[in-house]
């Protein structure tokens, strides 16, 4: 049965230079289905912030946010052919740096679908290569809907919602 509240994480005992919720390096196919549930990361004390908030106020990404990313993918081969590949889905996820992140020699085909993606610093950290990313409302994102690295190619963008993303203001960012 779908979780009818968000699952508050704590994330303060995750250690590291780059702490992650869950990493994905199994040259395997999986599929990790969010059955509708909300992964809320944010800090206590932004969690009655508004948009209109964000857009209005100076937002500390280091203590407002924090360090901690959700999902890493970082499977370094390609699919055998005919395989469908990996997926990530019907989830929400909320207060991350990267909510959804790629490791500069991912190659293993992952489909991202009917996430919503809320109120992180990035929505979408993407570098490596054959990700698609259908179908999800990406909004409100302190700095950005997605960030391209230098490495990223085969990517698929399809049929999403991008809107209020880049709410810093930032010259260089804002949504696709």
């Amino acid at each position: 049965a779908a979780r009818l509240t968000p699952w508050q994480v704590d994330l303060s005992q995750l250690s590291g230079s780059l702490p992650r919720l869950f990493i994905i390096s199994t040259d395997s196919s999986i599929d990790i289905d969010g059955n509708g549930i909300t992964i809320d990361a944010r800090k206590e004390h932004t969690k009655s912030w508004t948009l209109e908030y964000y857009y209005n106020n100076s937002v500390n990404t280091g203590a407002d946010f924090g360090a901690w990313r959700g999902f890493l993918f970082n499977q370094t081969s390609t699919e055998p052919q005919g395989n469908v590949g990996s997926k990530l889905h019907n989830i929400t996820l909320r207060g991350f740096l990267n909510a959804v992140e790629f490791n500069h020699n991912h190659r293993r085909k992952v489909t991202v679908e009917n996430c919503t993606l809320r109120t992180n610093v990035w929505a979408l950290f993407p570098r490596g290569a054959n990700v698609v990313i259908s179908s999800n409302t990406i909004i409100e994102n302190h700095l950005g809907g997605a960030y391209c690295e230098y490495n990223s190619r085969d990517y698929l963008f399809a049929d999403n919602i991008f809107r209020d993303n880049n709410t810093r203001g930032a010259v260089a960012y804002g949504d696709i």
